[in-house]
């Protein structure tokens, strides 16, 4: 059995339609913590016994299976974003602009930069790290928790 050799842009683009499958996937069914919220409640008001299987059924969907499908359309994405930054470091050419448009808009990019690196052994805040507004938030909601211990 001979296996055909890929180039190196076809693995990109075989990265790319991937993660653009993973991304349209969620978004027919997006999760977020305000949902998940409104689900819990739906399951309370329904009095299910805790120890029953549709309980259980039900939890598993809601704190397992939803989350767990956000981080597979991260994976998605960075494998896309690790194999285009290749790509364009190998090949030192720019990707196509069909993929291009995606690679620049994904949405976990910024969370990928170093918020550190290493200086003479030490670890140095990259200054091109924005503190973003929900990063601000969490430093409040961390000194209201350690207040109320």
């Amino acid at each position: 059995m001979s296996k055909t050799k890929l180039t190196p842009l076809q693995v990109v683009e075989r990265h790319h339609e991937r993660y653009l499958e993973y991304e349209k996937a969620f978004s027919d069914n997006p999760f977020s913590h305000d949902q998940l919220r409104q689900e819990l409640a739906k399951i309370i008001e329904l009095g299910l016994d805790m120890d029953s299987d549709e309980f259980v059924e039900k939890m598993v969907d809601i704190v397992v299976e939803k989350p767990e499908r956000n981080l597979d359309v991260e994976k998605a994405a960075r494998k896309f974003i690790h194999f285009a930054d290749f790509y364009t470091l190998t090949q030192e050419e720019e990707l196509p602009e069909s993929i291009l448009k995606d690679y620049e808009n994904i949405p976990i990019r910024n969370s990928m930069k170093p918020f550190f690196s290493i200086n003479a052994g030490k670890f140095v805040r990259n200054e091109d790290n924005e503190v973003t507004p929900e990063m601000r938030q969490y430093f409040k909601n961390v000194i209201k928790q350690v207040g109320t211990l």
